[in-house]
């Protein structure tokens, strides 16, 4: 996939302008679960924003058209924004959403050992949550001045590590309206300074509602935290879907891994879909 590259100056100044200049980015094939989206044309590029202490690069993609639409921040896997991330961002915006997906390895580009699970493992585990937070934060606050996009109508949408930091964030602000977690780890195995919580440790702050997908033959997210989660989901009473898909393995959802499955995966992103047209109201067009 190539992109064309717009620092946030150039980004902000083309949304007020309607983004005329971008690069329309859509693949000849649609993607898997993207046929029945219809024809929308879409335009993508690459973005940079600012984080609390450094820029973010990031992937953006919108319908291309005029008006006002809900935005989802789409975070990554440990193996960063690979071309899999960009594809849902894509897919988001077929469906009338502004998507960004930042780069939450910015700072450490370029990236080694990209395709080395344990390597990007134990880098994920030197980096604190809260820069990982922060950098997710100010990705909302790059969403709210983009004319194009309802700063009342933004939502997260994460996958492993990707959805633990999504959950995070329903706790962490109150300006994300629903938040999708897609196998994410539900309590670290060891707490550490700088990865002080978990999501099962903050339920009680919860902000927004949250649809949880899991995989019943995960061997990174055991099937009995998803049971304390949804049984402290219910304790706080707090909004709530949770799906597990019995017989998926852990990332059932990547159609560029063998762990992917593709009728959970269908049935899953059927599920994403609704829930964020349930929660963020559906495009404004």
């Amino acid at each position: 996939m190539t992109d064309k590259h717009y620092n946030r100056r150039d980004f902000v100044r083309k949304g007020v302008k309607g983004l005329t200049g971008f690069v329309d980015n859509l693949r000849e094939e649609p993607t898997h679960d993207t046929a029945d989206a219809g024809d929308i044309r879409i335009m993508s590029a690459m973005a940079d924003y600012p984080g609390k202490d450094g820029h973010i690069s990031a992937f953006i993609a919108r319908p291309d058209g005029p008006g006002v639409y809900p935005a989802i921040i789409v975070i990554h896997e440990i193996f960063g924004l690979v071309d899999h991330i960009k594809d849902v961002a894509i897919r988001l915006a077929r469906e009338g959403f502004v998507a960004i997906a930042p780069d939450l390895f910015s700072r450490e580009a370029p990236l080694q050992h990209q395709n080395d699970a344990t390597m990007m493992l134990d880098l994920v585990r030197s980096i604190p949550d809260s820069r990982f937070l922060n950098d997710l934060v100010a990705a909302i606050a790059h969403l709210n001045v983009l004319t194009f996009v309802d700063e009342k109508r933004i939502g997260a949408l994460g996958f492993c590590m990707g959805g633990l930091y999504a959950y995070l964030m329903a706790a962490r602000t109150p300006r994300l309206s629903a938040v999708a977690d897609f196998y994410g780890r539900v309590a670290y195995p060891g707490y550490t300074a700088i990865k002080p919580e978990a999501p099962i440790d903050v339920v009680s702050r919860l902000h927004c509602p949250i649809l949880g997908i899991f995989a019943g033959e995960d061997h990174v997210v055991p099937v009995d935290d998803v049971h304390r989660l949804k049984d402290t989901m219910m304790e706080h009473k707090k909004s709530f879907e949770i799906k597990v898909y019995r017989n998926a393995p852990h990332a059932f959802f990547n159609d560029t891994r063998t762990s992917y499955r593709p009728d959970e995966a269908h049935d899953a992103w059927r599920r994403t879909i609704n829930f964020f047209r349930k929660h963020l109201e559906g495009p404004n067009t």
